[in-house]
């Protein structure tokens, strides 16, 4: 399986920026992986219309993953909200953590799930698309993403926190929400 990368943050973008994500997309396979999803710069999947491209529709209906990767660069809110109300929902939550973007605006994984909180995801959603729908789009359901007897406990302990809480987004676009996720304890080889 392959995972590829869409959204071009150069400017001025490149000129395949806009053509490359449909080329891909049209030769991904079951199990493959689309990440960025939910970008708003040039080379996303969304037409000049704010409509997803046919070929991510074909795409997802011949089992390729999408990946949400918020990142550094590659995460737009007003992307987000207009595949979500066209019916088009990653299967995974990532943080496409990188040095640069920790101190900047993907603080950790307990934020990126606390923004698609505030996209309107419940948090039973939220925590399948970041455990169990991660483990099995990498193939590795039957050791990670869920508990089970036998198996070794890896374990992040969450705390839903109430309150008014303001999000980015990398085209520096703000999303409040009601709640956010806190880590509290870390369970490793348990």
């Amino acid at each position: 399986h392959v995972m590829v990368h869409i959204g071009d943050h150069r400017d001025p973008p490149s000129p395949r920026a806009a053509s490359l994500p449909r080329e891909l997309l049209e030769a991904l396979a079951p199990g493959d992986i689309l990440s960025h999803l939910c970008t708003g710069r040039q080379g996303g999947v969304l037409d000049a219309a704010g409509r997803p491209v046919p070929e991510l529709l074909a795409a997802r209906e011949r089992g390729v993953v999408l990946d949400s990767a918020l990142g550094r660069l590659n995460f737009s809110f007003r992307a987000a909200r207009a595949l979500l109300d066209q019916g088009i929902v990653p299967d995974t939550i990532s943080s496409d953590m990188t040095g640069r973007g920790r101190g900047l605006i993907v603080y950790s994984l307990a934020e990126c799930m606390s923004k698609f909180l505030a996209l309107g995801f419940s948090l039973p959603q939220v925590v399948r698309m970041t455990t169990a729908n991660s483990a099995a789009a990498l193939g590795m359901s039957g050791a990670l993403g869920s508990l089970a007897v036998g198996r070794e406990a890896d374990l992040s302990i969450l705390r839903l926190v109430p309150g008014r809480w303001e999000f980015r987004d990398s085209l520096d676009d703000t999303l409040s929400g009601d709640q956010a996720l806190a880590p509290v304890a870390t369970v490793r080889a348990g």
